[in-house]
């Protein structure tokens, strides 16, 4: 599995279009590969474009480090998945995307469920620094300890 990542990396980094980053532009243009609103939008931002063709490189040729260090796990699981569902979106190969997802968490399960957990713990922190759900650094009135409001100026007429 890794051995198909990595050949289909360095194969697209000796791509011409690969290398000044508008290989996306074109794979999104060919009729059978597309799907109608999405890969539109996608084609036209040249900052889509750009970074979405860096970023298939660098995760085809990566992705065995992730699968081979165990640290590494939970980034490859989550970026194999993302990068999958963006080929069944952007693609419309649906069938080839779930069909390597599932080739892919073969080796990376454990990572996905580091993943997963570590979002969790995320979230629960976030939820805790935000309490109650007031706004931090607002004081709500009648909170035990917080100086009293500062009086307003009436008009006097």
């Amino acid at each position: 599995m890794c051995l198909v990542y990595i050949v289909s990396g360095l194969y697209k980094v000796q791509g011409h279009v690969w290398q000044d980053g508008t290989a996306l532009f074109y794979v999104l243009r060919v009729p059978e590969f597309t799907f109608p609103a999405l890969s539109h939008f996608v084609y036209e931002n040249d900052f889509l474009v750009f970074s979405g063709t860096y970023v298939t490189v660098l995760f085809l040729v990566y992705f065995p480090l992730g699968v081979l260090v165990p640290a590494l796990r939970p980034w490859a699981a989550v970026m194999s998945i993302g990068f999958h569902l963006g080929i069944a979106l952007l693609m419309g190969l649906t069938g080839f995307a779930l069909t390597m997802v599932a080739c892919d968490l073969v080796f990376l399960s454990r990572g996905l469920d580091e993943a997963i957990s570590l979002a969790g713990q995320l979230l629960q922190r976030v939820r805790s620094r935000v309490g109650d759900g007031s706004t931090p650094g607002v004081n709500s009135p009648g909170e035990k300890g917080l100086p009293a409001p500062l009086p307003t100026a009436e008009k006097v007429g």
